[in-house]
């Protein structure tokens, strides 16, 4: 009987450790109702709220992939809303990462993403803090808890993790828990980026992006430069 428990145990574990490295494909999906409702509540600038609407008419279902294994992750948008006829920047598509790239390094330390001008910068920002909750579901067979960003904003920014997946990754830069994030949603569900397939395997790997490294302040300096030289 202690032999065969012993079977079991190492059975079990071989499958935990054997998660640890795979492909997830997520989906960014929008509430068009809610979002057309909330732009025509908006009192600001016309011509922002109907190029708004527009998009939000347009917009169809973003597709994203997440690589990881033990140490790293690559996130990135697989599948672009722009044809070739049409390179407009898309407001959804950047709410699943548009043309970046986001890299996680846990054993350096290492969090950035390459600029959505430019993917020889590569952008580092600082990591969330969670607030995780003793609230449950299931995703894709896997049981998931609620962890929501703790933040001075009025954002309300939820991601659902699953500690059967033991690394603690997840798409964009909501990362940090202590499992995979297979659902991130934004504003009660208006935003949802939901994983919609798994797949596993042991032999990934990852190459980390190259580039000049600096922070979102500079960043954000070089390119209100840019636009000014733009402008005049």
């Amino acid at each position: 009987m202690r032999h065969l428990f012993l079977i079991s145990f190492f059975f079990i574990l071989s499958i935990s450790f054997a998660q640890v490295a795979g492909t997830i494909s997520y989906t960014l999906s929008l509430d068009k109702e809610r979002a057309t409702k909330k732009i025509k509540n908006n009192k600001s600038d016309s011509n922002s709220n109907l190029f708004i609407l527009k998009q939000i008419n347009e917009f169809e279902k973003v597709e994203a992939k997440l690589i990881f294994n033990k140490h790293e992750s690559s996130y990135k948008v697989v599948e672009s809303l722009d044809s070739d006829s049409n390179n407009n920047f898309n407001l959804f598509e950047a709410k699943a990462g548009a043309k970046s790239e986001f890299y996680s390094d846990i054993l350096n330390d290492i969090y950035f993403y390459t600029s959505l001008f430019d993917d020889s910068q590569l952008v580092a920002y600082p990591k969330f803090k969670w607030n995780i909750k003793n609230e449950f579901k299931n995703i894709l067979g896997f049981e998931c808890q609620k962890a929501e960003i703790i933040s001075s904003d009025d954002k309300n920014r939820v991601a659902w993790f699953t500690k059967d997946i033991s690394v603690p990754f997840g798409p964009l830069r909501y990362h940090g828990l202590p499992g995979l994030v297979l659902l991130y949603e934004e504003d009660g569900g208006l935003l949802i980026l939901e994983a919609v397939d798994i797949s596993f395997d042991d032999h990934i790997e990852i190459k980390k992006p190259e580039g000049k490294l600096t922070d979102e302040e500079s960043h954000k300096k070089d390119l209100r430069k840019k636009s000014s030289l733009y402008e005049n």
